[in-house]
C-alpha cells in the first residue's frame, strides 16, 4: 500500500511538471497565448496537460507494466516530443475550426493564438517605430526597432537612432497607416503609450 501511494504521488508530481513543460514549450512556439492576468485560463491549460501526462504515465505503469522510473522518464520524453509535434497540430486544427465557425456565424474576425505584440513586432524586416503618449499624442521617441523582451511583465524594447528618419506627429503617422496596409498601430493602455510601426520601404 505504501509503495502504491509513493507511485501515485510521484506520478502526480511528474504529470504536473510535464504539464508545465508542455505549456512552456507551446507558449514559446506562439501556439498558445495566455495573459498574465488570465490565471483561470492558465490553471485550466496546465491542468489539462497534467491530466494527459498522468494518463500517459499510468499507461506505462499499469498497461505496459513498466517500473516507475522508466514510466516517468518515458512520460517526460514523450511529452516533450508531443509539444513540438502533435500538440501544435491539434491547436492548429482547433484554431482553423474556430475561425471557420466565426466566419460562418459573423462573416469575419479571425482568432489568432499569437499575442498582439508578436504579430506586430516579430517580422523579418527593419521596423521604424514612433512612440506617442496615449493621451496627449506627444512624440516620446522615434527610431529603428532594436531588441525587445516580449516575455517580461514590464514590456521592454530598445530603439536606436536612424540617420535621416523624419519626425512625425501622431496624425502624420496615422495617415501612413491609412495609405499602407503594412503600417500598424499598437496601443498599450497599461503603459499609456501607442506605437506606430512602419516597415522600411522596399
Amino acid at each position: 500500500m505504501e509503495d502504491l501511494l509513493k507511485q501515485m504521488i510521484l506520478a502526480f508530481a511528474t504529470a504536473g511538471g510535464c504539464g508545465y513543460v508542455n505549456y512552456y514549450i507551446l507558449d514559446n512556439l506562439n501556439k498558445i497565448n495566455i495573459s498574465e492576468n488570465d490565471s483561470n485560463d492558465k490553471v485550466f491549460v496546465l491542468g489539462l496537460f497534467s491530466l494527459i501526462n498522468l494518463l500517459v504515465c499510468f499507461l506505462f505503469t499499469d498497461i505496459f507494466k513498466w517500473n516507475l522510473i522508466a514510466s516517468v522518464a518515458s512520460t517526460l520524453s514523450l511529452t516533450i516530443i508531443l509539444s513540438f509535434t502533435l500538440f501544435p497540430w491539434v491547436i492548429g486544427k482547433y484554431t482553423n475550426y474556430i475561425n471557420k465557425a466565426r466566419k460562418d456565424s459573423f462573416g469575419n474576425g479571425e482568432f489568432n493564438s499569437k499575442s498582439v505584440k508578436t504579430i506586430l513586432f516579430d517580422r523579418n524586416e527593419v521596423l521604424f517605430v514612433y512612440v506617442f503618449d496615449l493621451r496627449s499624442d506627444r512624440l516620446l521617441i522615434h527610431g529603428c526597432m532594436g531588441w525587445e523582451n516580449q516575455k517580461s511583465k514590464d514590456y521592454e524594447f530598445s530603439i536606436y537612432p536612424f540617420p535621416g528618419l523624419e519626425k512625425l506627429t501622431f496624425d502624420e503617422a496615422m495617415n501612413k497607416c491609412e495609405n499602407n496596409d503594412d503600417v500598424e498601430a499598437y496601443v498599450n493602455v497599461d503603459k499609456q503609450i501607442k506605437i506606430v510601426i512602419i516597415p522600411e520601404p522596399k
